[in-house]
């Protein structure tokens, strides 16, 4: 089938327009194995697939540039299963600037190991993208609403303006001993001290979008994007993104083939639960 023509949504110019993932092809290697399938869970059902969540949206050049700008930089960075998570560790060779019992943060300014703009790029891309198209056939309109915002995200992913004061963009760096081998398209939450605030995950990182007349101000130094520092916080998150997806699957139907593999696994002495 030829690649229809249209509209890129980035660059504004017609052409032909490429098959573009919502989440990189490239993410879903981190959360498969062949032992272990990858499992979809959504409000309704979970089962067992494969298949990806992607359309004709972005033309080569715009697809292009969110992957140099940002994906091929992160993505041999994020945590293997059972192997090392280079991120976290560039992290801990850097300045801590504060930690309590819970929470560390560090500076990525000055840390040659990390590229805190690739890192923003890669998480404004994804979040753009997800207010663009009804990626989800359950909802009618784009998985999120940025309002106004989604203008400014899109003149920054194409370097023509800066972000403005009411956008802000938070990292936390999971440092549970288990990294989560799964990922979270994005969604949103309510939040009292934000207009609109946005979440996404993807193994080993957690990314908060905050959109209000006060987003810099109340996420300050925690922020990627306003900290002089450009901080990453650094906490145990898998936990609470296992609670994300066992309270979003709560009434979620196993397939047959679901059931089938996960008895495979009990048997082997294997036990995979969503949430503790």
């Amino acid at each position: 089938m030829p690649a229809p023509v249209g509209i890129c949504p980035m660059c504004r110019k017609k052409g032909k327009l490429r098959m573009s993932h919502l989440m990189s092809r490239a993410l879903y290697s981190f959360c498969r194995r062949e032992d272990f399938p990858p499992v979809q869970i959504t409000p309704d059902a979970a089962t067992i697939t494969t298949k990806q969540t992607k359309a004709y949206l972005l033309c080569p050049e715009c697809d292009g540039s969110l992957n140099l700008k940002g994906e091929r930089w992160l993505f041999p960075r994020l945590p293997v299963l059972h192997g090392a998570f280079p991120l976290y560790d560039s992290l801990m060779k850097g300045q801590r600037l504060w930690n309590d019992a819970e929470r560390a943060l560090y500076a990525t300014a000055g840390n040659p190991e990390i590229d805190a703009d690739k890192l923003t790029h890669f998480a404004l891309g994804m979040f753009w993208k997800a207010s663009l198209y009804p990626w989800n056939p359950r909802i009618a309109g784009p998985s999120i609403d940025l309002g106004a915002a989604g203008e400014t995200l899109r003149c920054y992913l194409r370097g023509e303006c800066d972000l403005t004061s009411r956008i802000a963009l938070t990292v936390t760096v999971d440092s549970s001993p288990i990294k989560l081998p799964a990922l979270h398209p994005p969604y949103q939450s309510s939040h009292r001290d934000f207009d609109k605030s946005f979440h996404f995950f993807v193994p080993g990182i957690l990314f908060n979008l905050l959109i209000g007349d006060n987003a810099r101000a109340t996420a300050g130094i925690t922020s990627i994007t306003e900290s002089p520092y450009r901080a990453i916080i650094v906490e145990e998150i898998a936990k609470l993104i296992r609670s994300v997806f066992r309270e979003g699957g709560a009434n979620a139907v196993p397939s047959k083939k679901l059931v089938e593999n996960n008895a495979k696994n009990e048997a082997l002495g294997l036990n995979i639960k969503l949430g503790d």
